[in-house]
């Protein structure tokens, strides 16, 4: 187990971070484009940024960086729906901290409208642009967390036929809690041993698209996957087990800009 050092902040929630610390605005060119970053730009009153401390440690992980704090693994799950990101840090990589992080609230950070008056059937709705998904009943907004889609152009083959299909679908199916995917790795020759897991998938395209959960949802970038919504692993069973129901919910994929 490597040492990760400790560096408390005295703020007004205060919070210790283990090897982060606190940039302004100015300083933010010394992060990559994370999204962390265009949040502390955008919304300076809302978020502050942080950036690993280049230590001896090559990373700290996400229970490293808060295992000081009360209720860490509820803050934590807010921090990475917040960050759109579910990976370890590492040096110079950035994230946004809500200023008012103390109840642990995700509903206060949605990107999302709380109120959809346009339907009263259960939708979900992907926003490739902000990495997220919110799902709604009654127009009322539920639930909300991070995804990432298609990328574009698959690394594997070179060829533009990643991006996700966008346009408005309905449940075609839904999967049990861990199904194998049947196309990637393209190296896997038996896709019921090797293939890439997928957990709790919700079929909504008949070219086999889903929103399924994933171990590594995204680096806070942009968008990775081969197609698919990926979603955080706890959002996905949710959204398989208690919201979505085939034929009926609605899938709401907008557009790329």
């Amino acid at each position: 187990m490597k040492t990760v050092i400790i560096f408390c902040l005295f703020l007004a929630s205060n919070l210790c971070y283990a090897g982060i610390y606190q940039l302004n605005v100015i300083s933010l060119k010394k992060c990559r484009q994370d999204f962390a970053v265009k949040l502390c730009k955008t919304q300076p009153l809302i978020y502050d940024c942080y950036r690993f401390r280049k230590t001896k440690a090559e990373y700290v992980t996400w229970q490293e960086a808060f295992e000081n704090e009360k209720n860490k693994d509820r803050l934590i799950t807010v921090l990475q729906k917040v960050n759109r990101r579910n990976t370890i840090i590492w040096p110079n990589h950035c994230i946004a901290i809500p200023k008012d992080i103390a109840n642990r609230d995700e509903m206060l950070y949605t990107p999302f409208n709380k109120y959809l008056p346009d339907t009263k059937e259960k939708i979900i709705i992907v926003d490739l642009n902000i990495f997220a998904w919110a799902a709604y009943q009654n127009h009322k907004l539920l639930k909300w967390g991070s995804a990432v889609g298609g990328i574009g152009r698959c690394k594997e083959t070179g060829k533009y036929e990643c991006k996700t299909p966008v346009g408005i679908w309905k449940v075609i199916r839904k999967g049990p809690a861990v199904s194998k995917s049947q196309l990637y790795p393209v190296e896997c020759e038996d896709k019921s041993i090797c293939g890439h897991p997928l957990y709790h998938l919700i079929q909504f395209h008949p070219n086999g698209s889903e929103i399924h959960g994933d171990k590594t949802i995204g680096t806070g970038m942009g968008n990775i996957s081969h197609g698919c919504v990926r979603v955080h692993r706890e959002d996905s069973k949710w959204l398989n087990k208690e919201f979505a129901e085939t034929n009926k919910t609605i899938i709401k994929v907008l557009p790329y800009k």
